[in-house]
């Protein structure tokens, strides 16, 4: 068994007749960054769809764009870009799901989540292992439109 810098999310309702997928996604794993924010403090009652307005839009694991420091900058070496919190990029044009806001004092930061199609490169979580899932993490509100 290996451990892994991401974590796969899958949680089913049944009824009756059938299972159905109520949540499918992959997370940072909290064991490898000491981040304290890795996913919100609470979610909206529903999702909302947003599209993001600029390329290669940085999307990180927590709601902060500080470098690492220290223990987490040795713990945390799966980032794409090296001693950041960047996990993946999105492409402009993007759809993404809002789940969860943050404001903090001069940024207001989205808990989002995003199907993979829609990232940079291959370089992403979702390229470990995690295939037909999407990524969740926090991006700034600054380059995204609401539906």
């Amino acid at each position: 068994m290996w451990e892994s810098p991401y974590v796969s999310i899958r949680s089913v309702e049944f009824d009756t007749n059938r299972a159905l997928i109520k949540d499918n996604y992959v997370l940072t794993n909290g064991a490898y960054t000491g981040a304290s924010m890795l996913s919100p403090p609470f979610y909206s009652k529903q999702r909302e769809p947003a599209v993001i307005n600029t390329n290669n839009y940085n999307l990180r694991f927590s709601p902060n764009t500080d470098l690492l420091k220290g223990a987490e900058k040795e713990t945390f070496t799966f980032g794409i870009t090296e001693g950041t919190n960047i996990i993946a990029q999105i492409k402009m044009g993007s759809k993404i799901n809002i789940l969860s806001e943050l404001i903090q004092r001069d940024r207001s930061w989205l808990f989002i989540e995003v199907d993979p199609t829609f990232l940079v490169g291959k370089d992403h979580p979702v390229s470990f292992d995690f295939k037909d899932q999407q990524l969740r993490g926090w991006i700034s509100s600054k380059y995204v439109t609401r539906k």
